[in-house]
């Protein structure tokens, strides 16, 4: 039985190595700079997807930093303290991220829908050129997180005739509810891309910080709330 309990243990350890180094191999492409973070607690509200990681202002996070996973995006620093930070992920729902079909182009929002297996696409016309299978990548867009990594997969696109709006789902790509490590990453904007920043007072960690998606999409679907919202039984970005 002993030798059984060490067997698994040490599975158990190959297959997070094993998750590490794809973390930074998938990375490679997309970052400047990594630096891995395990995950000391997950928020226990069904409401609210936000974890806290062993690491902090003193190894430069800063407010509004992506996360990544393995397989995906994985959500963006929400608070920094001194030796660990607070990740809101893509499927909470106060957040949203600008995505694009890598087989259509089309360019859209993914909105977290407070389950971590779904995210929705509630700003999609019935006219546009996206289905069930589509992979969803990361634009770029804000410059908060980099571009052309996967975010999700699309599982259902309905279209009725009568509406403005399909309804549209989709699945993380990262694995949201499973992980015990995420990697932050540093990465330079597009020239044409570059966000708002607002500059740490701290030279030590010196580095701008992006201003959150979350805040900026909220402006985005004031508008557009009341036509697709309302009609799909959702509540608005930022609603409590």
């Amino acid at each position: 039985r002993l030798a059984n309990l060490q067997l698994q243990r040490f599975a158990a350890l190959e297959d997070e190595n094993r998750r590490l180094r794809d973390m930074r191999e998938n990375s490679a492409g997309v970052a400047d700079r990594v630096l891995v973070a395990s995950i000391l607690n997950v928020d226990l509200d069904p409401f609210r997807h936000r974890v806290l990681v062993d690491k902090g202002a003193r190894e430069g996070v800063f407010k509004g930093q992506a996360v990544l996973d393995a397989e995906g995006i994985f959500g963006q620093v929400a608070q920094v303290h001194a030796d660990t930070a607070e990740v809101i992920l893509i499927s909470d729902a106060e957040h949203a991220i600008p995505v694009q079909s890598n087989r259509s182009g089309l360019r859209t929002i993914a909105v977290g829908t407070g389950d971590s297996g779904r995210l929705s696409l509630p700003f999609v016309t019935v006219e546009s050129d996206l289905k069930a299978g589509d992979l969803l990548l990361s634009t770029g867009i804000g410059g908060v997180f980099p571009r052309g990594y996967p975010v999700a997969e699309v599982t259902r696109v309905d279209r009725d005739p009568a509406a403005t709006f399909a309804l549209v789902d989709a699945r993380p790509t990262a694995r949201l509810d499973r992980n015990r490590a995420v990697l932050l990453v540093w990465f330079t904007p597009p020239a044409a891309a570059a966000p708002a920043t607002v500059q740490t007072t701290s030279t030590a960690t010196r580095s701008h910080a992006t201003v959150p998606l979350i805040v900026a999409v909220r402006r985005l679907s004031a508008s557009a709330a009341d036509g697709s919202s309302s009609r799909r039984g959702c509540r608005p970005l930022g609603a409590r």
